[in-house]
């Protein structure tokens, strides 16, 4: 049997109380970070259906790859200031990517239904000059 739980909360912690059999009579198997270039490979993965030019693309990757590691990072300077453990998971950029994706698609949509909006203002002052122009 495989259960996977994320080590943030206090879930996790009230979980490990109430059944210490999860740690005492399993394997733990704490996942690594992700490496640099396994970051960019999945962004690129997850963004290859979005219809991008290549070098915006290969920016928008490089700044997400580039958020990721500075967190990391800086997680570690968090718990050694304030003994506070900020645990960035693999599942994290993953919303990252996610979110990213979605607040495309969302300012994409508004922009299509400004433009339109902008067209049909433009169609109707046209029409209405040519029949002002035929009176």
């Amino acid at each position: 049997m495989i259960i996977c739980l994320s080590p943030v909360g206090e879930a996790f912690r009230r979980r490990i109380r109430t059944f210490p059999s999860l740690v005492n009579c399993t394997t733990i198997d704490w996942f690594l970070p992700w490496p640099e270039e396994a970051l960019k490979s999945v962004a690129n993965s997850l963004l290859e259906p979005i219809e991008l030019q290549d070098t915006i693309k290969d920016g928008i990757i490089d700044i997400c790859v580039d958020m990721q590691l500075r967190v990391r990072d800086l997680s570690v300077r968090y718990y050694e200031e304030l003994r506070k453990y900020y645990y960035v998971t693999p599942t994290s950029y993953l919303e990252l990517l996610a979110t990213f994706k979605r607040l495309l698609g969302l300012r994409n949509s508004n922009v299509t239904s400004a433009i339109n909006t902008y067209e049909t203002g433009l169609e109707k002052l046209f029409s209405t000059e040519k029949e002002v122009a035929k009176m």
